[in-house]
């Protein structure tokens, strides 16, 4: 069974990823409260090297994350009709760390956030190809990328 955000996605799954970053966390921080836990933690530190040991892709998601809510600036996504950007896309805006603007098909944006159970407020769409600007954003885009290949 997929995992879909949403009014009948409740109770977070045991391998939803999640789960290790926030149950964990709110389980040391009730034992520091308690008296139980034998030394005090920063809760915030632990999420942070737990978020670490889930792999690369959470490392860079959370150093975007991190540098974004500090700048307060918008993240732009180029892929904007892949479901792992669209619920990347979702945790950033409900979170408030920045504005996310998907790039893409309005419309293939909308069908993919639908079938993915994700939705789309707080989140800008935007569609390059329509834009005045395409030419000015694609040389930009060449002028940043043209020596990494």
């Amino acid at each position: 069974e997929r995992l879909r955000f949403g009014a009948d996605y409740l109770i977070p799954k045991p391998f939803d990823p999640r789960v290790l970053l926030w149950v964990a966390p709110a389980v040391a921080w009730a034992a520091v409260g308690s008296g139980v836990a034998g030394r005090v933690i920063d809760v915030d530190e632990y999420r942070a090297q737990l978020d670490a040991r889930l792999g690369r892709a959470r490392e860079v998601m959370r150093g975007l994350s991190s540098r974004a809510q500090q700048e307060s600036q918008r993240i732009v996504f180029p892929e904007g009709e892949d479901p792992r950007i669209l619920k990347a896309a979702r945790i950033l805006a409900d979170d408030g760390v920045a504005e996310p603007i998907l790039l893409g098909d309005p419309d293939a944006i909308r069908r993919e956030a639908d079938d993915a159970g994700v939705t789309l407020e707080d989140i800008t769409l935007a569609n390059p190809r329509g834009s005045v600007h395409l030419e000015t954003f694609a040389q930009e885009l060449w002028e940043r990328r043209r020596r990494k290949g």
